[in-house]
């Protein structure tokens, strides 16, 4: 059985005493009631060698039957336990169930029950509770306690949204409100767009978006809107861009049967241009401020390393590109996951402390505190200028094919200088639409991370 099955069987083993209908399982796991009733006929077709059966019910839905003990309690220990995400042995896994609960529901929960449904004492769950304020502390969510009823979260609309996100989308078995079929729908309609307004994204970005959008919408159906005024700065966007943001409001409107407040496309206006698409735009609008703020930086680098970067454009360039997708995070508090934050911690060491003063630039103009994932990735900007500066001579010249964006691509090429870089100098980084655009004549070799199926010398 997969996870999605043993889901179901959890449901039905917590509610065996009565009879649940598909929509009701299926709300709790996200799915569509179709999808509920394909599962549960592929989990009968097997259920009898762990000693147990769904019976289905007309009018009523379905009911879990244990018709032997012995062999139900070897496939709970048997199967359960060796499934991470069910294994309330693990830590990790009762604080994602718990932080599911907390997150998604607008309700006290006590502990006891949890206690009950978890078949984990309430002294286990109190130690896990003071690691999860840890957690929630990192996005201003607070878990508060009241006598006789329990326990629920309080934070920002907007930060338990950017928790959801970040912490339970994180594991991919975890559902939290929308189907299927939302998902699919809101991916193929941005894809249209994308197509119609000739924009092109790595699709990690576009993943991100859709999932935000979702979030969005389970969050306005249950009554949970968006409570706080952003202060939102009006930056002329490419036309394609404005025409792309308003068509993708009028769908969701539309497919959703919603109304949006203004708030709500606020919301979805800052991850909209927080999702980089921005940068995968030819046309990035001239931005005065990022401009002034690089300047600051690199005087202050200059200042504190004695190190002059103030001529190198490929770095001023870099920097303002990825100040224009990251200047909004900084300012709403959204703070970016960096997977690599070790390692170039660990490998770039002098290009994370240059980068630590940069941000420090960056805190005083924009009154802002930046994260070590922020100041991560801001460091390979400068670990590339650094390389920049060692001779190249008797190098072969590289075009580096990636379609996984700008960041992503940052950490192939470090990875490569990391290997080679005695032998090669990257000088291209560019898209594989794009490769008729590089410049193949001063380059020796195009390394690829993807199928280049284009005739090219």
């Amino acid at each position: 059985m997969e996870t999605r099955d043993l889901n179901i069987v959890k449901i039905l083993y917590q509610h065996q005493h009565e009879y649940m209908n598909s929509d009701a399982i299926a709300k709790l796991l996200g799915l569509s009631s179709k999808t509920i009733r394909s599962h549960i006929k592929i989990i009968n077709e097997a259920s009898n060698e762990y000693g147990f059966t769904i019976l289905i019910k007309k009018s009523k839905g379905y009911q879990l039957q244990i018709m032997d003990e012995g062999l139900f309690n070897y496939f709970l220990n048997e199967r359960f336990l060796k499934d991470e995400n069910l294994n309330f042995n693990n830590q990790n896994s009762r604080i994602r169930y718990i932080m599911k609960k907390l997150l998604l529901d607008n309700h006290y929960t006590k502990l006891e029950s949890l206690s009950e449904s978890m078949f984990v004492s309430v002294g286990t769950l109190k130690n896990d509770m003071n690691e999860m304020r840890k957690i929630l502390s990192q996005y201003e969510i607070e878990i508060v306690s009241r006598p006789n009823y329990g326990m629920k979260i309080i934070g920002k609309e907007f930060q338990i949204r950017y928790a959801i996100a970040q912490f339970l989308l994180n594991n991919q078995h975890v559902n939290i409100g929308f189907t299927e079929d939302d998902i699919k729908s809101v991916k193929s309609y941005l894809i249209k767009l994308l197509s119609k307004y000739k924009i092109e994204i790595p699709e990690v970005k576009l993943d991100n978006l859709v999932t935000h959008i979702n979030i969005a919408i389970v969050r306005m159906r249950n009554q949970l809107m968006i409570e706080q005024q952003f202060q939102i700065e009006e930056q002329p966007l490419p036309k394609e861009l404005k025409a792309f943001f308003q068509e993708m409001i009028q769908f969701i409107e539309r497919r959703f049967a919603l109304n949006l407040p203004k708030k709500e496309m606020d919301y979805l206006y800052i991850h909209f241009v927080t999702t980089g698409i921005m940068n995968e735009v030819t046309n990035v609008p001239r931005n005065n401020m990022i401009e002034t703020m690089i300047k600051h930086m690199l005087d202050y680098i200059k200042r504190i390393f004695y190190l002059d970067l103030t001529t190198d454009n490929a770095l001023k360039k870099n920097l303002y590109l990825h100040l224009c997708t990251s200047i909004h995070r900084y300012k709403y508090k959204m703070n970016i996951r960096n997977p690599m934050l070790n390692e170039i911690k660990q490998n770039y060491p002098f290009a994370f402390d240059i980068a630590l003063v940069a941000s420090k630039m960056i805190e005083k103009d924009l009154k802002v505190q930046i994260s070590e994932s922020e100041i991560g990735y801001l460091a390979l900007h400068f670990e590339m200028a650094l390389n920049r500066i060692e001779t190249d001579k008797g190098k072969l010249n590289v075009i580096l094919v990636c379609n996984s964006g700008l960041t992503s691509s940052q950490l192939i090429k470090y990875k490569l200088m990391q290997n080679f870089g005695n032998q090669i100098q990257i000088s291209e980084i560019i898209e594989l639409y794009n490769i008729h655009k590089a410049n193949l004549e001063q380059s020796d070799l195009i390394i690829s991370t993807v199928p280049i199926n284009d005739t090219v010398d």
